[in-house]
């Protein structure tokens, strides 16, 4: 990978943890045998969050079905997340939240696709205020220039 980006490694890493830091990666380490020792392997995968960013940069048709499904499932789990955590701050009872999904549920059929209302929702609440300040961070620490 190194010699590919023509980056140095210390570079790289650099790279990876500010990724990190802002939450669109995520650092795993496993341990595997190699030439009959034991070796840490660290590698990296994209976040919910990086996986959103992601999805904005990428054309739905490239995407398959069990692509798009995984998409849907996770941005609901993670909305529900959030929604989850904000509704126990402010004292709003999960019945209520219940019911307005039912409601909302059962009215009438998306006239876009699934795809097309996540990317929607995510420039509208979430991707606009995060990215300018991913982008910010990311020209400040040098990743990018704008």
């Amino acid at each position: 990978m190194i010699e590919s980006l023509g980056y140095s490694n210390k570079t790289l890493i650099e790279h990876l943890k500010a990724l990190t830091d802002l939450g669109i990666m995520e650092e795993f380490m496993e341990r595997t045998e190699s030439a009959g020792r034991n070796v840490w392997v660290k590698y990296y995968l994209l976040s919910d969050l990086g996986r959103w960013f992601a999805l904005l940069l990428t054309k739905e048709e490239a995407l398959s079905k069990d692509e798009k499904a995984e998409i849907v499932r996770s941005v609901f789990r993670s909305y529900v997340r959030w929604v989850r955590e904000l509704s126990e701050k402010l004292g709003v009872s999960k019945a209520i939240l219940e019911e307005i999904l039912t409601r909302k549920w059962n009215r009438q059929p998306f006239s876009w696709s699934p795809i097309s209302v996540i990317k929607r929702f995510l420039m509208n609440a979430i991707a606009v205020p995060i990215s300018v300040g991913v982008l910010y961070a990311l020209k400040k620490g040098g990743i990018i220039s704008i």
